[in-house]
């Protein structure tokens, strides 16, 4: 069994468009996917039984094409990065997890809706990562294709409340969520031993450097973790298909238990810690002679309580 960790991008929708679609959806029906998006996502992200059956009987059919797609290394960056794990001739296991990370936004979350359907397996949307290893989100895709269901790990697609990419305002927010996201999917929903790759190939680009940083904290707790990035390649490939291997990413030691005791003195006093400065103007910054946690310093200490030899 492998975790894939996917922050989710939005190229899909770009990619579907002719004449660069794969699949035999046209403009129309594109526009149809979008339409309804916009109408029925826009004020609902939070409450996904909301629209569970909408999408079902809206957008069910148009997810055939997208499923049944023959050079899927072309459909977005998530599928063909998922597509190169750990070859080219590999493909997921049925026990093998994926979970997206979608953008707080309609479009966001129609992006990573039909990089799930790819996968013909059940899919699962979570309105928030919520930090309670029984969390399953709410049943969208029930049906595999081929296969008996009880045998298939579904998709689980995690909204990251404040991921807006038209603003910063709600930024360290959304940070905050991208570091429960992980630890959801890395220590809640994790096996022991059990492999998590993380795959830096698509999504919001301003998240990547955190989850990174982020990665290197779970991997101190729980290995083995690995992170993979996917260069885009050659448009003009006659094959079609991105002739590149994934770049592997690699992760630091951490410092766990001192790095978490330091940011400790930050987040509950405010004070500059007075043994230790490694995470100055990293996790925290010196403002007049207080400490401030940054955006990263705000999601480790929401990591903090998840991972073990902290005081």
């Amino acid at each position: 069994m492998t975790v894939h960790l996917l922050p989710c991008g939005t190229s899909i929708l770009t990619n579907l468009l002719p004449p660069r679609s794969v699949t035999s959806l046209g403009w129309d029906d594109v526009e149809v996917l979008t339409e309804w998006a916009g109408r029925t996502l826009t004020d609902a992200l939070d409450r996904p039984q909301t629209w569970v059956e909408s999408f079902r009987t809206e957008i069910g059919p148009y997810l055939t094409p997208i499923a049944d797609c023959q050079r899927p290394g072309k459909l977005s960056a998530e599928v063909a990065s998922l597509h190169r794990y750990p070859s080219r001739y590999s493909a997921l296991m049925p026990d093998d997890r994926v979970v997206l990370l979608a953008s707080d936004t309609a479009e966001g979350m129609l992006a990573a809706l039909l990089n799930a359907a790819r996968f013909r397996r059940p899919v699962r949307v979570h309105a928030q990562p919520v930090l309670d290893s029984t969390a399953e989100g709410v049943p969208l895709i029930d049906a595999g294709s081929g296969e008996p269901v009880h045998i298939l790990e579904p998709v689980h697609i995690l909204r990251i409340p404040g991921l807006l990419p038209d603003r910063t305002t709600t930024f360290t927010e959304a940070i905050e969520n991208v570091a429960k996201a992980l630890v959801w999917a890395a220590l809640l929903h994790r096996p022991p031993r059990t492999e998590l790759a993380l795959h830096l190939s698509g999504g919001y680009k301003a998240t990547l450097p955190y989850l990174v940083s982020f990665a290197e904290y779970v991997k101190g707790e729980r290995p083995p973790l690995r992170a993979f990035c996917l260069h885009e390649g050659n448009t003009e490939d006659p094959n079609g298909e991105n002739p590149n291997d994934l770049v592997e990413i690699y992760l630091r030691a951490t410092r766990i238990k001192d790095d978490m005791n330091e940011l400790a003195v930050v987040a509950e006093t405010d004070r500059l810690p007075a043994n230790s400065d490694r995470l100055l103007d990293f996790a925290y910054t010196s403002v007049r002679g207080q400490a401030r946690l940054t955006p990263l310093g705000r999601g480790l200490v929401a990591m903090r309580p998840y991972l073990t030899g902290v005081v």
